[in-house]
């Protein structure tokens, strides 16, 4: 059994592998099959972490299109597995395990994937946890995060000075409960992630799109900087001709 201590190591090999697709497009197949591979781990460590740990999976998945498409992936593999588990008798041991998985794939995919691309898996799962007699739905309504994590994280991001992860927070929690932007500390933080007044910033936060585009552009000004302060790069020739100048 993973630990739930394993959550930011996960968090931080997910990170790696989302830039791995970015650098390394030609080897997509074999970052895919990794990728397969650390879900199990981190579906399995989401089960029992805490619900700040729960939150920080959630918003490293956010905007994260590419991983997103490999966990839904992965939670149909899953699916697939339980039903045949089920039709071959395998023990219940081994079932519930695979139904846990499941249910913890199912709550990471959240609301970023249509119902209907997930109906046939989570019709799969149901029923192989009727079959066994275990209560899947209560395990579903544990694992969902509150939106009060969401706010907590983006104060303790914002303090870190992590604007990005901050945004992505407090845009999740806005969404979640959108009854949080009568709150004046909610709007206050807000409008200092935004640079925008309380109302537009709340705007902002709350439409996932829009949040999706205000975040990419500050991703995108975040890698050129660190382009610009890389040392330059030089080319094979410059290299050799170093050798004969020295």
């Amino acid at each position: 059994m993973t630990n739930k201590n394993n959550i930011p190591a996960l968090i931080r090999q997910l990170e790696i592998i989302y830039q791995d697709f970015q650098s390394r497009s030609r080897q997509a197949k074999q970052i895919e099959k990794e990728l397969q591979f650390l879900y199990d781990d981190l579906c399995e460590s989401y089960l029992t972490a805490t619900s700040e740990q729960r939150a920080d999976v959630c918003i490293a998945l956010e905007f994260r299109e590419r991983l997103i498409n490999q966990l839904l992936v992965y939670y149909r593999h899953i699916a697939n597995q339980t039903e045949k588990s089920v039709a071959k008798k395998r023990q219940e041991s081994a079932v519930r395990q695979l139904v846990q998985q499941g249910v913890a794939a199912r709550a990471l995919i959240g609301r970023r994937v249509p119902e209907e691309d997930l109906e046939v898996a989570t019709r799969q799962i149901a029923e192989a946890a009727e079959a066994i007699h275990f209560d899947h739905e209560t395990l579903a309504e544990d694992l969902d995060v509150s939106y009060k994590y969401f706010v907590q994280r983006a104060i303790q991001y914002h303090k870190g000075k992590d604007r990005i992860r901050a945004l992505k927070a407090l845009g999740m929690a806005l969404q979640q409960h959108p009854t949080l932007e009568r709150n004046d500390h909610v709007l206050a933080l807000a409008s200092t992630l935004t640079g925008e007044t309380e109302l537009s910033a709340v705007l902002t936060l709350s439409d996932r799109y829009v949040l999706y585009k205000f975040v990419q552009e500050l991703e995108e000004a975040e890698a050129r900087s660190h382009a610009a302060a890389a040392p330059p790069q030089r080319s094979t020739l410059a290299t050799i001709r170093s050798w004969f100048t020295n």
